[in-house]
């Protein structure tokens, strides 16, 4: 699997569903105590993908994703992304579709004096993604911070506020890391089995209409 493929792949994004994310998360950290897996929603996944022509190389993601409760969509991702042999660290972060891209996006940890601005690179189906390096110093305060706000504009000009909270990162971040292609399979799970039930009570809420309405227009006859 290319790097890009692996890392489109894993990246999906919606702040809520704190507690489910959580138990994602601890199921994939390749870390640690139970008891740190437990208080974090970060959990690192790795995978051998090509990096060149007959060439392959580890890549390892450490991640953080949440989800809308109700609906499963994606609400905010992020992600730090490293390949054997490549000194450099990418950070990469996805928020839903419906931002303005030229806006692009900001981000701040803690009470950082000066947010971080980040360029739109690529979106996909559940959303759009800005990448830089990921930096001594940015690693450096994602590990000693709190809180990360990630800040983004929507299409009615409204800026949307993204909190992910940094607890567990650097422990993830240190860890082996676990299968990715286990994470994507439990992953899926996860996310569909919260879209059935979304979609199983949208058909429930449109047969009780249909039956008020038919009830309606039998009392008038």
């Amino acid at each position: 699997m290319a790097v890009q493929d692996m890392t489109r792949g894993v990246l999906r994004t919606v702040a809520g569903a704190a507690a489910a994310c959580l138990v994602l998360a601890a199921a994939h950290s390749g870390s640690a105590r139970a008891e740190d897996a437990a208080k974090s929603a970060w959990t690192k996944i790795c995978e051998e993908v090509e990096v060149d022509k007959d060439k392959k190389a580890k890549m390892c993601l450490t991640t953080q994703e949440r989800f809308d409760p109700k609906t499963g969509a994606l609400a905010v991702s992020i992600a730090i992304r490293s390949i054997e042999g490549q000194p450099a660290k990418s950070l990469l972060i996805t928020l839903p579709l419906g931002m303005a891209i030229p806006a692009g996006m900001q981000m701040r940890v803690d009470d950082q004096a000066e947010p971080t601005k980040l360029a739109y690179g690529f979106c996909m189906a559940e959303g759009c993604t800005a990448e830089m390096e990921a930096t001594p110093d940015i690693l450096k305060r994602l590990g000693a911070g709190k809180m990360l706000k990630v800040a983004g504009i929507n299409l009615f000009a409204d800026q949307t506020v993204f909190e992910i909270d940094l607890t567990g990162f650097s422990a993830a971040d240190k860890s082996e890391g676990g299968d990715a292609r286990v994470y994507r399979q439990k992953r899926a799970a996860f996310v569909g089995g919260l879209r059935a039930k979304y979609i199983e009570e949208l058909q429930k809420k449109a047969a009780e209409g249909g039956a008020a309405a038919g009830s309606g227009e039998a009392g008038a006859n």
